[in-house]
């Protein structure tokens, strides 16, 4: 009865193993159908360009500490309430709830960065503060200072990052 008892207790753990294993699988598949946004699907490509470069020039291609701890690409946070000083982002960010900072990173540079759900929410954000400048008629660049020097060697960056952009709208 023992040895009953025991194979039928080992086939129980297989059985919860596999509903385990089946539940981390159909978890998966519902997270990459919901992930599979990417920014070329929400913006033109010229914008996209640029939030690329924008993005391996302030992550150090994806690798920085504030990268890995906020998903952003150093975006710094001016308030510590939402929007957080960025007014021009709270009305994306409250049309886009799932796209909104989740919290503040204080990092050892003093610095308060927003932190992003996502690395795509991240770039969302950037991709309109860049669409909000342009319209205000000022260049990508702007993203790092509004001082016209400064914005003319941040283009130059950019530009050496991705050659493509030396004739962007944007920059």
């Amino acid at each position: 009865m023992s040895g009953t008892k025991k194979i039928i207790i080992g086939t129980g753990g297989i059985l919860a193993a596999f509903g385990v294993f089946w539940l981390l699988v159909r978890r998966k598949k519902f997270i990459a159908m919901n992930n599979n946004t990417k920014l070329s699907d929400l913006y033109s490509p010229e914008l996209v360009k640029v939030v690329d470069a924008i993005y391996r020039l302030e992550t150090a291609n994806y690798t920085s500490n504030i990268f890995q701890k906020t998903n952003g690409a150093g975006i710094i946070a001016i308030s510590k309430n939402f929007p957080f000083g960025w007014l021009m982002l709270s009305g994306f960010w409250n049309a886009n709830a799932e796209k909104a900072p989740t919290g503040i990173y204080s990092s050892q540079n003093g610095f308060d960065y927003l932190k992003f759900p996502t690395v795509l929410a991240g770039q969302q954000a950037v991709a309109e503060i860049i669409k909000t400048r342009h319209n205000q008629g000022f260049p990508a660049s702007a993203y790092y200072s509004l001082d016209e020097e400064k914005q003319q060697e941040y283009a130059d960056k950019l530009i050496a990052i991705d050659g493509s952009l030396a004739n962007s709208k944007y920059l």
